[in-house]
């Protein structure tokens, strides 16, 4: 039973890796994507720390896994809830362009020409 199990959630993981890679190469990036598989590893954690409490403490690799199921959803969370609201100003690397614009720095010595295209 032991190997039926561990294949089942090999292959589990191996679709959630594939989900996370896919969402990464997304434009935009999917938030709720990143949401319900943050939600998932989250909810995994917690079914470790109700493990940790029916049968004690586990090896500690495995508490280091659970501190990364339960921080690694937190920062999607926020990065998800970060990235769908609109932003306020342009990018400092436009407003840097824009600002060397203004100031006439990015014009060749030939006249109307820009660097920058």
């Amino acid at each position: 039973m032991a190997e039926s199990g561990d294949r089942f959630y090999g292959a589990v993981f191996v679709g959630c890796g594939v989900a996370w890679l896919w969402g990464a190469m997304q434009d935009p990036l999917p938030a709720k994507l990143f949401r319900f598989l943050a939600a998932i590893m989250l909810l995994g954690g917690m079914g470790r720390v109700i493990a940790f409490a029916a049968e004690g403490r586990p090896h500690q690799m495995f508490i280091g896994l659970t501190v990364v199921e339960f921080v690694f959803p937190a920062l999607v969370f926020f990065l998800a809830s970060n990235r769908e609201r609109p932003r306020q100003t342009a990018h400092w690397s436009l407003q840097i362009w824009d600002a060397i614009d203004d100031f006439g720095g990015l014009e060749s010595t030939e006249g109307s020409q820009t660097l920058r295209g």
